[in-house]
């Protein structure tokens, strides 16, 4: 039995726990399983009104349950050259995309706009919960689109006087 004052000496040892001796059941609903995370440091600039991907931003996840979620955290750091401009953001499981609001190509899941000013910087920032119900590799990513062909700047402001990065993460949550 056990006795007062609690366990004996090498019941729970640090060989157990380095084994991973605390499974998934043990640890319940709600535990973070995984923890992925990609930054983009270098710049991309987009002048097109057609959705196109954000290189050098991806991050990809092999979920231990078909039941859990995906938690994807977006930050995104956006200059651009012209004011009266809206740059959209939509994000991709795959070639999947994820977006199930109403509205055209315009819409998304997060938006930036740049009123009058002709240079503006900001962060964009989105999360997002997904059920990909299955145990296979995905890769999530960013596509990002203006609606007139003013620049738009991935971690740039001001004609590189200033640089920034950008990020998403992945979290895989037990349910």
């Amino acid at each position: 039995g056990v006795s007062v004052g609690g366990l004996p000496d090498g019941i729970v040892d640090t060989d157990m726990i380095a084994t991973k001796a605390v499974t998934a059941p043990k640890r319940g609903a709600g535990a973070i399983l995984q923890y992925v995370h990609d930054t983009k440091t270098d710049v991309t600039s987009f002048t097109s009104t057609t959705a196109a991907v954000i290189p050098s931003l991806s991050a990809s996840i092999t979920l231990t349950s078909s039941s859990n979620k995906v938690i994807v955290i977006c930050n995104i750091m956006n200059g651009r050259t012209g004011g009266n401009q809206v740059a959209t953001y939509r994000l991709f499981r795959d070639s999947t995309d994820l977006y199930t609001g109403a509205g055209d190509a315009r819409a998304g899941h997060f938006v930036s706009y740049a009123g009058s000013s002709v240079e503006t910087m900001e962060t964009v920032s989105y999360i997002h919960e997904d059920s990909p119900n299955d145990t296979s590799a995905h890769t999530y990513t960013v596509k990002v689109r203006g609606d007139n062909t003013s620049e738009i700047r991935i971690n740039e402001y001001h004609g590189g006087s200033y640089t920034y990065q950008s990020s998403i993460t992945l979290l895989e949550v037990a349910v």
